[in-house]
């Protein structure tokens, strides 16, 4: 019965056509730095957050003038009133310290919620492009070698860029 059955598929698989495997190649990178949902985010991400990077700026320059006028009125400051302003430095340097991590933090979320975000299309996008084409495999990543025939990276980037009505 075994004989059989391995008789059956040799000869199923030597009559069977011979089928090419299809394969693409996506430049990450270049998605990720050139496509039109990415350069929104990242406008939009500026955009966000420049208030609050100008307001930390602000606080630095203030932190920065106060230290040096410190250093001015030292010679005539006493021992009290000189610990005093050190003190307060001190603390207006660790309220600069939490603002900035607090905005980096909120920047790095917000960023990588947009990422996600891009990548799900993206991924949807590449599906869309290889059932079109039927593709049997698109590699995104970590290629030795692609020919520029395999590559698909521009139409990815145009179909991102027309479903955002560039």
């Amino acid at each position: 019965m075994t004989r059989l059955l391995a008789f059956v598929l040799a000869v199923l698989a030597v009559s069977a056509p011979a089928q090419t495997l299809r394969v693409a190649y996506v430049d990450s990178l270049r998605v990720m730095t050139e496509s039109a949902p990415v350069k929104v985010a990242e406008s939009k991400l500026r955009s966000e957050f420049s208030s609050r990077e100008k307001e930390i700026e602000n606080l630095t320059n203030g932190l920065r003038a106060a230290t040096d006028e410190l250093r001015e009125d030292t010679p005539r400051l006493s021992e009290w009133d000189l610990a005093d302003r050190k003190r307060q430095l001190m603390e207006r340097e660790r309220e600069l310290q939490r603002q900035r991590r607090e905005l980096n933090e909120e920047w790095t979320r917000r960023r990588n919620e947009a990422l996600t975000e891009i990548v799900d299309r993206t991924n949807r996008v590449i599906q869309e492009i290889a059932k079109s084409e039927r593709l049997d495999l698109v590699v995104f990543e970590d290629v030795v070698f692609a020919s520029p025939r395999a590559d698909i990276t521009d139409k990815v980037i145009k179909a991102l860029s027309f479903r955002d009505g560039n």
